[in-house]
């Protein structure tokens, strides 16, 4: 090949490659960037849990207190629709709720939620102001996997 072609052809690919990094940079605006406080309300899903007992479908409720800087206080809950079910304080159940908190990067729109009664761990990223993903994890021998989407309750804010 010509070195000339060959160096409008690197040329060329690095170009692309600029664009296409700029084009892919994570912008540093999130919906909650601005006022943290925004993400405050309830927030509701279902999904299927793989937990210690089995498979379970269940209704999931988050309700957060969000301050200016990001720290989140509140509860999580859920109720089976259908499936083996759950645990809570070492009991089985068809029902759950307890007490969370957590922190929000108001950079990123992630946030992480800690169950203060057990060594369950939420993962969540908020996708737009009315809309979060979130995988909670809980390890041991009552453990817990699951993925849910959750929107924003109506008038919850």
């Amino acid at each position: 090949m010509n070195p000339k072609y060959r160096h409008t052809g690197l040329l060329a690919l690095m170009s692309f490659m600029v664009i296409l990094t700029t084009g892919c940079m994570q912008n540093s605006s999130t919906a909650f960037s601005k006022d943290p406080t925004k993400l405050s309300g309830t927030w509701i899903g279902s999904s299927m849990t793989l937990n210690s007992r089995g498979q379970t479908e269940s209704h999931k409720r988050i309700e957060l207190d969000v301050n200016q800087h990001g720290g989140i206080t509140g509860t999580t809950g859920w109720t089976k629709i259908s499936g083996a079910g759950g645990h809570h304080k070492g009991r089985e159940t068809d029902d759950s709720r307890e007490k969370i908190v957590g922190s929000l990067n108001k950079h990123d729109g992630v946030f992480f939620l800690v169950e203060t009664e057990e060594p369950g761990f939420w993962y969540c990223r908020t996708i737009n102001e009315n809309l979060v993903h979130a995988h909670l994890i809980q390890t041991g021998t009552k453990h817990v996997s699951t993925f849910a989407t959750f929107t924003r309750l109506e008038d919850s804010d």
